[in-house]
């Protein structure tokens, strides 16, 4: 084991979820496994809002109608309900509607008026015949978390499943919490950082850590009339 650890309370990490500890016992973690133990200790519930907005779209539901309750509800993504079968088939997000647009512009499909008239399942099933529902967020199968699963799970599907939305459900009810993503996890570690000792890559700077995109980077212009 590395020299570079610290000791502490196992409380530090679990006060949070107000379990009881003993006084008596003591965990050793490696300073740069921190965060990691943090998120292991930490559910989806803990990081589930005090209020939230949800929006269920009808699959029957135009693509046009779809875009536009998205806006006039200020969300980036809502569930796709499929009555027949009384289930969640799929997420629907902005970055679906740009696909959407790139395939009217390619001439996927038979016009842009398509998108008027066209529903979400209509769409769906395109998507399907054309590459397998992978560069979609529409599929056959909806990843999904309860709120018991750890931040840690919840980050290894993110980064496994290259999804940037995850839809935390009841596993009794079924009913839908919230989308846990990026931002709401780095969030939540935001609210406790100050609480945590700090491992020794939090000095570094981006480019000592490798984070981010330094080469072969693609430039657009401002087009000269």
């Amino acid at each position: 084991m590395s020299l570079n650890c610290v000791v502490f309370e196992p409380g530090t990490l679990t006060d949070f979820r107000s379990k009881r500890v003993r006084q008596d016992s003591y965990h050793r973690i490696n300073n740069d496994e921190i965060y990691q133990s943090f998120f292991i200790t930490h559910t989806c519930y803990d990081c589930m809002p005090k209020s939230g907005k949800v929006v269920l779209l009808d699959a029957r539901l135009s693509i046009r109608k779809a875009f536009f309750a998205l806006v006039f509800n200020s969300v980036r993504a809502a569930l796709v309900w499929h009555a027949p079968t009384s289930s969640t088939i799929g997420l629907i997000t902005i970055s679906d509607f740009i696909n959407m647009l790139i395939a009217a512009y390619d001439t996927k499909w038979n016009s842009v008026d398509s998108l008027e008239t066209s529903s979400i399942l209509e769409w769906k099933d395109d998507l399907l015949k054309q590459n397998g529902t992978k560069n979609g967020s529409i599929g056959s199968n909806i990843f999904q978390l309860s709120p018991q699963d750890s931040l840690y799970t919840a980050i290894l599907t993110l980064i496994d499943r290259k999804i940037h939305r995850l839809p935390v459900i009841d596993p009794l009810t079924h009913d839908f919490l919230f989308l846990i993503t990026h931002k709401r996890i780095l969030k939540f570690l935001y609210f406790y950082i100050y609480d945590l000792p700090q491992p020794h890559f939090i000095h570094q700077t981006l480019d000592e850590l490798k984070i981010g995109t330094y080469d072969n980077i693609v430039m657009v212009c401002k087009s000269r009339l």
